[in-house]
């Protein structure tokens, strides 16, 4: 994400601090590469839940996630429930 798409959602990293995280190079990254994706759910669910634990720990002072991508709400609840947030 970058600063443009954070101006179309009507605010600014100047004003609110950011931090960001994605799930390259893990076996659903790998997946989504191909043609036609063959995406195990559970495998994705854990690729995001990791991703969001070591961003959570690497800043313990978030006090949100936005899930932007949009396969990546299927693992929401479980980022909720990993993290309170």
């Amino acid at each position: 994400m970058t600063e443009n798409h954070f101006a179309c959602a009507g605010w600014s990293s100047t004003n609110i601090s950011v931090v960001t995280a994605g799930i390259e190079g893990t076996e659903s990254w790998v997946e989504f590469a191909e043609p036609v994706p063959q995406i195990d759910v559970a495998m994705l669910i854990d690729n995001v839940r990791s991703a969001a634990r070591k961003l959570l720990n690497a800043n313990p002072d978030i006090g949100a996630f936005v899930v932007e991508c949009t396969a990546f709400p299927v693992a929401a609840d479980a980022v909720r429930r990993d993290t309170s947030l």
